[in-house]
């Protein structure tokens, strides 16, 4: 009677720390779900911060076409980079194109 008394209290611990193993495996699925959500959230939020930062720079670029100075323009070779001036707007650069090019 002492050993199923025995067997019954084990089997009893181990119910009890595996239904502690569940309840924490289940605690840390919602955690990091939760963590998920909030860093889609924070990535949506930064995304449209970066669509709004960059519409000033896309207006820039339509009116200075490439006297701005940005990727592309460190992209160009060398000697493209000296025939532009980025600073002149096109008619002092077509003035400066019909001295110096």
């Amino acid at each position: 009677m002492q050993s199923i008394r025995s067997e019954v209290a084990t089997a009893n611990q181990e119910n009890e720390k595996n239904s502690r193993a569940v309840y924490d495996y289940e605690n840390s699925i919602e955690l990091s779900r939760k963590f998920i959500n909030d860093a889609e959230a924070k990535y949506e939020t930064i995304s449209n911060k970066c669509v709004e930062l960059e519409k000033p720079i896309q207006e820039a670029r339509s009116i200075l076409g490439p006297y701005l100075i940005d990727e592309e323009f460190f992209k160009l070779s060398h000697e493209k980079k000296h025939i532009l001036s980025p600073w002149c707007d096109k008619v002092t650069q077509r003035a400066r194109d019909n001295v110096f090019v």
